[in-house]
């Protein structure tokens, strides 16, 4: 999480970043599809209503708002609040309009994919390498594995 891009601080790589980059454009496109087809007057929950008041708003469709009902954004607070990325994709990718091969695209580009691969070494990436370098270990299990270990 220390990484930097190319020497300079980049917040792309977090968790909660990520998480909110992709949930507002699902939740652009799903106001879009669902002000768009006519579905009459909109209903959203207390909760979401209040979550996702700056996006009402802009333009503003005609919605009501009920305490206690779970409503089409749900799943989207959901996701924000449990910092669900996978939920997030998913739902976006399900909402995305074109081929899935255009939405996949579209969510790399969302995420800023491509700047992963120039994320900057942190200390442990390096220390990592001179351990194999040393050769004082030569497998490494990782569920996190990055390009910065090749590059350490």
């Amino acid at each position: 999480m220390g990484s930097t891009l190319r020497g300079a601080h980049w917040d792309g790589h977090k968790l909660c970043i990520m998480v909110e980059k992709v949930v507002e454009a699902t939740l652009k496109l799903r106001i879009k599809r669902l002000t768009g087809a006519s579905h009459g007057l909109l209903v959203f929950c207390e909760k979401c209503a209040r979550r996702f008041s700056e996006a009402l708003s802009n333009p503003e469709p005609e919605f009501e708002v009920y305490p206690k009902l779970t409503c089409k954004l749900c799943d989207l607070r959901l996701a924000k609040e449990r910092n669900e990325l996978t939920k997030g994709c998913e739902a976006f990718l399900w909402e995305y309009p074109q081929r899935n091969d255009e939405a996949y695209s579209e969510l790399a580009h969302i995420l800023q994919i491509r700047d992963f691969a120039d994320l900057d070494p942190t200390p442990a990436h390096y220390y990592l390498a001179f351990l194999v370098r040393e050769g004082l270990i030569s497998e490494l299990v990782t569920t996190n594995y990055d390009c910065n270990l090749e590059r350490a």
